[in-house]
């Protein structure tokens, strides 16, 4: 019984990219909507700080709610990239009607230094990497694998900033 039951709620599992995938054109926003927005993105922004000039990487975008803020306090140039190609395609279309200048690129965080090599976007490095809600959807085995690429990825002084929603 007891195994039928763990084979049942492991039937039950929705992993990120689904979760995402499924709920993506429901978060899009444009101001705060979200607890979240009201109480964890500030702080994080005002870690990000000083953003002017800088090139950041916004690792785990989502819908580029954090991209499209990040831009717009004057970074020289920011990355966003997701898991969820719904996701992506829903900041690619916010980009499109705002014209900011964002990059936005479907792909997994464990391999993000192949995905921004094949690419050929910023080959020189970070000045910030930012990464809201993303670790509490990893694996250990996949955060180190993510924070071991944010290392290489980071410009000298450069700095990594990231939140999870719970202790």
């Amino acid at each position: 019984e007891r195994a039928l039951a763990m084979a049942e709620k492991k039937s039950d599992f929705v992993s990120p990219d689904q979760l995402y995938e499924s709920n993506s054109q429901k978060w899009v926003r444009n101001e705060p909507t979200c607890l979240s927005d009201f109480t964890a993105r500030p702080k994080i922004f005002d870690l990000c700080e000083p953003v002017k000039d800088a090139v950041i990487l916004d690792l785990g975008c989502g819908e580029g709610y954090c991209s499209r803020e990040l831009m717009r306090r004057g970074a020289k140039q920011v990355v966003g990239v997701d898991i969820s190609q719904s996701s992506i395609a829903a900041a690619q279309a916010e980009e499109a009607r705002e014209s900011l200048g964002i990059t936005y690129l479907a792909g997994n965080s464990t391999n993000i230094a192949q995905i921004l090599e094949n690419r050929n976007v910023v080959s020189s490095g970070f000045d910030v990497i930012v990464a809201v809600f993303l670790f509490n959807y990893l694996t250990l085995h996949e955060m180190v694998q993510c924070m071991s690429q944010i290392k290489q990825l980071l410009k000298p002084g450069g700095r990594f900033i990231f939140s999870i929603p719970h202790p």
